[in-house]
């Protein structure tokens, strides 16, 4: 790793000039291992395209999850790491101008194979869409079979089937938009087109912690194994880790700084 820069000399004093500007706000992002050619997984994010990451995930094997804070709004440089690798396996970013991550916990980040049955990568950035009060937002995501799916739900104790949604294709995707009308357990389940059952997932629970934030059913696959996972955008219970409401618009100064850039 390099070694960290001289910092300049803030001189305190008039302003230069000022300008508007929205604080950065500390965000939650999840980080999901979808690739079933690598085994351990980490996930390092970057204020600049070089120089030290600002923040790491932990390490995570196939079909698991980590959470890292992450800084909403603004530029951000992405790399996945496999194992202990220094060099990136999958580079990507998200920019200002897009919004960059979200302040609400939709910022569900998956490292996925490029094609079916390839050992190539890429970094599957997923902002599933700004979540309104009382809702929640749902992704349907297919990174583990090669052709098209029919998505299909169960709450626990009522039995019975209901169709959700269909994906088309491997690294197909759907958002869906739902409401909040209660708790309540599920099981999703997704089927070939007029085919066999592929996976099944285990119960999860929606709550009223849920809504205000994003989550996925996420189909994977390692050696002919197909399962469905449930990743929430927030990883603690209980909690949908909304930050929107910490930051407002503020004014500030750009100040001189010593040694000043005019010196060189």
């Amino acid at each position: 790793m390099a070694a960290d820069a001289t910092l300049p000399t803030i001189l305190l004093g008039l302003c230069a000039s000022s300008v508007m500007i929205k604080p950065c706000i500390a965000a939650t992002c999840s980080f999901t291992n979808a690739h079933p050619d690598v085994a351990v997984a980490s996930l390092a994010l970057y204020d600049e395209p070089t120089g030290p990451a600002t923040v790491t995930s932990t390490a995570v094997g196939f079909g698991h999850t980590a959470y890292l804070t992450c800084k909403s709004g603004v530029t951000q440089y992405v790399r996945a790491f496999n194992g202990s690798d220094t060099v990136a396996l999958v580079f990507a970013q998200t920019t200002a101008a897009s919004g960059g991550f979200k302040c609400q916990a939709r910022n569900l980040m998956s490292l996925e194979p490029l094609a079916w049955n390839q050992t190539g990568a890429t970094l599957d950035l997923t902002s599933l869409g700004e979540v309104a009060e009382g809702t929640y937002n749902l992704g349907l995501v297919n990174s583990g079979y090669d052709g098209d799916l029919v998505w299909s739900e169960q709450v626990v104790g009522v039995g019975g089937w209901t169709e959700i949604g269909t994906t088309t294709g491997f690294n197909g995707a759907r958002v869906l938009v739902r409401s909040f009308s209660g708790d309540v357990s599920l099981i999703v389940k997704a089927e070939a087109i007029n085919g066999p059952e592929v996976a099944r997932s285990s119960v999860f629970s929606i709550t009223s912690a849920d809504t205000g934030m994003g989550a996925h059913v996420h189909l994977i696959e390692a050696s002919g194994v197909s399962s469905l996972v449930f990743v929430r955008g927030c990883g603690t219970a209980g909690d949908n880790c909304n930050a929107c409401e910490a930051g407002e618009d503020f004014w500030t100064c750009l100040l001189y700084t010593s040694p000043s850039p005019r010196d060189s």
